[in-house]
């Protein structure tokens, strides 16, 4: 019977086996499961070099080198790279070690008027001759004519 409520409960569960799950949902906020202990998580713009040596501490945390980041408090073992701009775009704001490069369209050459711009940005129309501008190409929508 025993053995039948352990094989119900992890069949119903998605995530791993009550057992699997258990000792880490002892960890506090801001913390992680490692190895046989709950280490602190390491602060934005830093990674965790090595994982806590007693419980509850923080794991040893090294700063993010330049060109990489993590924009939240993590267990990562490597920072993220910075997002590198397009040939078609211009950048907003640089990376910092606690925030990913942010790009646009080239404004007044390039627009993108969906969320994700993944694909490119798309030329500007020019409004032909005897056209009047009534809205300039931005790096959010195109010229309208």
């Amino acid at each position: 019977s025993l053995q039948l409520t352990l094989s119900t409960s992890s069949n119903l569960s998605s995530e791993p086996s009550a057992a699997n799950r258990s000792p880490g949902s002892r960890c506090g906020r801001g913390e992680y499961w490692s190895g046989r202990r709950c280490c602190q998580l390491c602060p934005a713009g830093h990674y965790v070099e090595e994982p806590c040596s007693s419980p509850h501490t923080r794991s040893k945390c090294e700063a993010c080198d330049t060109g990489t980041y993590t924009g939240h408090a993590n267990r990562r073992r490597s920072c993220l790279p910075c997002t590198t701009c397009r040939e078609d775009q211009e950048m907003v704001s640089d990376c910092t070690p606690t925030q990913d490069r942010r790009c646009q369209c080239k404004t007044g050459e390039f627009y993108c008027d969906s969320e994700s711009c993944l694909e490119g940005c798309h030329r500007c129309t020019r409004c032909p001759e005897g056209k009047v501008v009534l809205q300039t190409c931005n790096a959010t929508a195109d010229t309208l004519c």
